[in-house]
This record gives C-alpha cells, sequence and structure tokens, in this order.
C-alpha cells in the first residue's frame, strides 16, 4: 500500500499538482482504525503508525529518485536497487522479481500519467499485473 501511494503522490508533485490532504488523512486514518481492530492499545498503535509514517516518507524519498533517474536517463539500475533494498531487503537471488515489479510499477505509472487526478482516484487507478 505504501509504495502504491507513495508512487501516487510522486505523479502529483511531476504534474506540479498538490495531493490532496483529505485522502492522504483516510488512508493513515484507514490504518490506524485497522490496528484498533486488530486489538493494538493506544501507546502500540501510535508506536506502529509513527513507524509506518517514517517507512512512508522513506519510500517517498528513494523512489523519488530512483524515478527521476529512471525518467531523465533512462536507467534502471537505481530503480532496481531501490527495489531491491525496499522489497527484496537486498536479496539478490529473485533478481527475477524485481524486474518484473519494474515492469509492473513503470506500466502502470505510465497509465497515471496520462489520466487526470479525478479520473485515476474515481475509476482508472487500478494497478494491473
Amino acid at each position: 500500500m505504501f509504495i502504491h501511494f507513495s508512487v501516487m503522490m510522486i505523479i502529483f508533485k511531476k504534474k506540479g499538482k498538490k495531493f490532496d490532504q483529505h485522502s492522504y488523512d483516510l488512508f493513515f486514518h484507514n490504518i490506524e482504525n485497522n490496528l484498533r481492530e486488530m486489538g493494538f492499545g493506544d501507546i502500540a498503535v501510535n508506536k506502529k503508525m509513527k513507524t509506518f509514517i517514517t517507512a512512508f516518507y522513506g519510500r517517498i524519498a528513494q523512489y523519488n529518485k530512483s524515478y527521476d533517474n529512471y525518467f531523465e536517463k533512462k536507467d534502471k539500475s537505481l530503480l532496481s536497487e531501490t527495489i531491491l533494498n525496499n522489497i527484496y531487503k537486498g536479496k539478490t537471488k529473485d533478481a527475477i522479481g524485481v524486474d518484473w515489479f519494474i515492469n509492473y510499477m513503470n506500466k502502470n505509472i505510465e497509465n497515471f500519467i496520462d489520466k487526470s487526478e479525478n479520473e485515476n482516484l474515481s475509476k482508472y487507478f487500478k494497478f494491473t499485473f
């Protein structure tokens, strides 16, 4: 969820648009509610939310650099390294999975860039395989 949501925010930034604060708040509010439904108490929820928010902004920073490098220089090495470190925890044995994920993200990001914000959020924001 964090990777997809961070990609949405990166694309909005690249389009020169500001991401809707209500959507952002709703996203994190739903995560918080789900943690509470799973039985976590106030202290545990606050600790987990802090961890999640830190991870979310870390992903935005890393993927933003990677996509800038990919779109400007057509060099996917930084993107591959970011995905490898982020999803596969640096394990190189699953290189096929990295290529698959890069292709998956690029296919959907190009589709997302071509649509308006309302189209993306209401009916077209469907990540496909």
